[in-house]
């Protein structure tokens, strides 16, 4: 399987779907055209796919929302990637515009570099990496611009979220109990999927309060 090649086509699948994005340091928002052409080239150290947006008068306003894939190009393990991506070989970086940028490793990061996922000056990054089955680990900043870059797809994460439910080891038993924020942290699911999938459940699975606290509750009836 080709993750680098899910992991670009996911991630123009997805900006095409969003409608807009937000600036995450002025909050201003930038329109997307379904059918914005995007930009699709090759470096030395991979692939990359951008889409270039831009709002205000006279289009002053721009940010730039760039997916690089490194296992299409050449591995070297002891450079940073982020410089090779930035150097005289990388992209071009317009000085008047915000870069969202998430960036694919085949091989996975090392901790210290996972700490380069944040926003520097006019740059946000994100680093990405492939896990078991259908789930990726996006690391950098929350916000909805860090979903551009997570490939998983939302019917991939219901089916995942119906698998731990189902398989849970302390969901087994009529009246089991898990708390929610634990179930969520654990799985790495958002609330929204876990909810709409309990919802879906046909009454094998509730929510029930105690104490302010919400679970996830297999039901008695």
């Amino acid at each position: 399987m080709n993750w680098g090649a899910t992991f670009l086509n996911r991630f123009d699948f997805k900006v095409r779907r969003a409608g807009h994005v937000t600036h995450p340091v002025s909050g201003e928002k930038f329109e997307i055209d379904p059918e914005i052409e995007a930009r699709s080239f090759k470096r030395v150290f991979g692939s990359i796919v951008q889409f270039r947006l831009s709002t205000g008068i006279f289009a002053r306003n721009r940010i730039e929302l760039t997916a690089v894939d490194l296992s299409a190009g050449d591995q070297n393990p002891d450079t940073d990637p982020l410089r090779r991506i930035a150097g005289a070989s990388g992209l071009d970086f317009a000085d008047n515009a915000f870069h969202c940028l998430g960036v694919f490793s085949p091989s996975g990061w090392p901790e210290d570099r996972k700490t380069q996922a944040e926003i520097r000056g006019n740059a946000l990054h994100y680093m990405v990496q492939k896990e078991e089955g259908t789930l990726w680990s996006v690391f950098g900043p929350e916000g909805s611009l860090k979903q551009l870059f997570d490939p998983e797809i939302p019917d991939e994460k219901k089916a995942r979220a119906t698998n731990a439910l189902k398989t849970h080891a302390r969901l087994i038993l009529p009246g089991d109990q898990v708390a929610l924020d634990v179930f969520l942290e654990v799985q790495r699911l958002d609330s929204t999927t876990v909810l709409c999938v309990i919802q879906d459940s046909k009454g094998l699975f509730e929510i029930v309060e105690h104490k302010g606290k919400s679970y996830i509750q297999r039901s008695i009836r």
